[in-house]
């Protein structure tokens, strides 16, 4: 890695200023921190950088990472001692105080291998929260019990335990960092049972707790992820673009694996890409993720994205085989048993079935089957389960169950798959006009979504059975222009023009500070202005000019 090496040089130079090489080894530490490569070189430039620092909010910092990395090693009792440390300190600042104790606490949680063990521990420690007050052990003793049970794939119980975590820390500034991670787990649990509204609330609460405490990170990751599959495709890459990789926000300060998070970042943003066939950008993401190699746990679990990814760019260079290979740990459920597998299944069923892999396609039904029988209640697993049954036994009513499904659920995404796979059950059966229906719903879906890719994949295979609905986009959506912005960033250009300053728009709209500033560079150079006071004097035209209705062209005439 060249900014290793290169900052291991500068670092290593003996007249360096001081406080140069201060700043310096807490970034190198930062970057071997988040590249999890060679954890004793890592934990010794990290230890180094303890060393060198001067500033109490840069030291908690990295004896969190520190402590962290000690933990993962197998040196538990060395990370609590250097925890203990840090605490002791006057000078650490009470963020950080909160910040070590929910670190402690992962350290008594472990890895879940036996969850037996786990809940036993968990409700335990439940009965002494309740029993002494403490509201910070009961929290992460329910968190706990979530992790356990979204592992079960019980999510009603795993709702249950997220939701008493939130009222112990409700109203809480002290637990402003557990609540936050509350609500994504929330809404991780919330988008499992297929209650997207609701998600989105939780989000949108998340938010409000980091503006109103300051937290630096605004889940952009998880956002991004929610709004793939809400197909608010522009929302989402808007998102990505802000997470600095080398922050400390990313790993939430040490409590989570930042290797999970840079996994996903890469993965969705590399697969929207794909999707638009914006093949370079894709290029660039999964070339990005290949520094993190899934090795632990969690990077597994996070790896699903980035997997499909690379199966789409293998699919668009003509190697379907390859893509279908690249997607077989989905196909292990030993592998990764926090992986939502299922949201891929169908897709991996579908290539199989067109590659004529017989093996591959019952393969992913069995995975499925595993899934939805693991699901207390039936929610996303199951409606995958009735996608794959439906590719397999060629049933169109069963396919056509699934569309009302997603449709209903607001899956986007998923509704337009099914509605393309429900376009071919038809032809096949001999129903031009409702195959034809079903692509035109779909292919709208994919304009909507800049979807180049599978507009043009969707058109040439139900063109093998004379099915069409007329032009497929073929260039790219606006990059430039007021149409080329989304409504969020529409939105965000009307604040600006109205003089609202960037932490003004990101209060209102409950929006990380980083992602109100990429919108904005964004929207400046979508049309082409150079400051926020052009704006302002040329928006009040270019609202105008998008209101005034547009000739049709000859061919729209005919259509």
């Amino acid at each position: 890695h060249i900014a290793v090496d290169l900052l291991q040089r500068v670092v290593d130079i003996p007249t360096l200023h001081a406080r140069h090489r201060e700043l310096l080894s807490e970034a190198l530490a930062k970057v071997l921190f988040r590249l999890a490569r060679d954890p004793e070189t890592t934990l010794q430039r990290v230890r180094q950088a303890i060393e060198l620092s001067t500033e109490p909010e840069r030291t908690a910092e990295l004896r969190q990472l520190y402590a962290a990395m000690l933990h993962r090693s197998g040196r538990t009792a060395l990370a609590q001692e250097v925890i203990a440390e840090s605490m002791a300190d006057p000078e650490l600042p009470d963020i950080w105080r909160s910040r070590h104790l929910a670190l402690l606490v992962n350290f008594r949680r472990g890895d879940l291998s036996d969850m037996d063990a786990a809940e036993a521990d968990a409700r335990a420690a439940c009965a002494t929260a309740e029993r002494t007050g403490d509201a910070y052990l009961l929290a992460h003793a329910h968190q706990t019990l979530w992790q356990i049970c979204s592992l079960r794939r019980d999510h009603e119980a795993a709702l249950r335990h997220v939701d008493r975590a939130l009222e112990v820390v409700r109203d809480r500034p002290d637990l402003a960092d557990i609540h936050f991670d509350l609500l994504d787990n929330r809404m991780f649990t919330l988008q499992n049972l297929d209650r997207l509204p609701e998600a989105r609330e939780a989000l949108r609460s998340a938010r409000e707790i980091s503006v109103q405490h300051s937290l630096p990170s605004g889940l952009q990751v998880s956002a991004a992820v929610h709004y793939y599959w809400e197909g608010r495709w522009d929302e989402a890459m808007a998102e990505l673009d802000t997470v600095i990789e080398d922050g400390p926000e990313i790993s939430f300060y040490g409590l989570r694996e930042p290797g999970p998070a840079a996994l996903l970042l890469h993965g969705v943003a590399a697969l929207i890409a794909g999707h638009r066939d914006d093949r370079r950008r894709a290029a660039n993401h999964l070339d990005a993720a290949a520094v993190h190699d899934p090795t632990t746990r969690s990077e597994r679990e996070s790896v699903d994205f980035l997997l499909v990814a690379q199966a789409l760019a293998a699919e668009q260079a003509g190697e379907p085989r390859r893509a279908l290979a690249i997607l077989s740990p989905i196909l292990n459920v030993d592998y990764a048993q926090m992986m939502l597998r299922h949201q891929w299944l169908p897709g991996i069923a579908r290539l199989a079935r067109q590659l004529g892999d017989e093996e591959a396609a019952r393969a992913a039904l069995a995975a499925c089957e595993y899934e939805a029988d693991r699901e207390k209640v039936p929610a996303r697993a199951a409606a995958a389960l009735q996608w794959c049954r439906a590719l397999i036994d060629r049933d169109a009513e069963a396919g056509s169950a699934v569309v009302t499904h997603h449709r209903a659920a607001g899956r986007v995404v998923e509704l337009a798959w099914a509605l393309e796979d429900l376009a071919e059950l038809h032809a096949e059966a001999g129903r031009p006009e409702r195959a034809r229906e079903c692509l035109r719903e779909a292919v709208e879906i994919y304009r909507g979504l800049a979807a180049r890719w599978d507009q043009r994949r969707a058109a040439d295979r139900l063109a093998a059975y004379d099915v069409h609905v007329g032009q497929v986009d073929s260039v790219p959506r606006p990059r430039a222009g007021w149409e080329s912005l989304s409504p969020v960033e529409r939105r965000i250009a009307e604040l600006v023009s109205r003089g609202k300053s960037n932490p003004e728009i990101a209060t209102e709209l409950l929006l990380p500070r980083r992602t109100v500033q990429a919108h904005v560079v964004r929207i400046l150079r979508a049309l082409r202005l150079e400051s926020r006071a052009a704006l302002a004097e040329q928006l009040p035209q270019l609202v105008l000019a998008e209101r005034v209705p547009k000739p049709r062209s000859p061919a729209e005439s005919i259509r």
